[in-house]
């Protein structure tokens, strides 16, 4: 098992962020990386995602929603083929700072029997956790109403 940790500070209150994760349809409007195609987050549910990381080609997974536990945590499961091959866990969690805004970790902890053939030969880490990044800085970019210099 290994995971990919990225964190953000965004100057918005917890109930913001939660809003915008959770806000599924809204994603197209702020994010780059992660599209989202139909279904909404309900524990248990299956929702369906589009991931097109800035450094690789995109692919369509289905996870389960694993946790949803409002203005916290939000947590998704994806399988490849069958559960213990090659898992990937993304959550995001929320916190909040002294000034009234937000900390966000936003990661994934891989498992599976294949885990480490798929970190070795076919995942670049790196480029995980930039994509995580990008999404994070356009979260907070979204949120704080500040512009996009791109």
């Amino acid at each position: 098992m290994f995971e990919v940790r990225t964190t953000v500070d965004i100057a918005a209150p917890r109930q913001q962020v939660w809003d915008a994760l959770t806000d599924l349809g809204g994603y197209q409007r702020w994010n780059s990386v992660l599209h989202h195609l139909g279904g909404t987050p309900s524990l248990g549910g299956r929702i369906r995602l589009r991931l097109t990381p800035p450094r690789g080609r995109s692919f369509s997974f289905t996870p389960t929603v694993t946790d949803l536990e409002p203005n916290r945590r939000l947590a998704w499961l994806g399988t490849t083929l069958v559960t213990g091959l090659f898992d990937g866990a993304h959550f995001f969690e929320l916190s909040p700072t002294e000034d009234g805004g937000t900390h966000l970790v936003n990661a994934e902890r891989f498992s599976g029997v294949l885990a480490p053939l798929f970190k070795r030969l076919l995942l670049d880490v790196d480029d995980v956790a930039y994509g995580f990044g990008v999404m994070n800085e356009e979260l907070k970019r979204h949120l704080e109403n500040v512009d996009d210099a791109r």
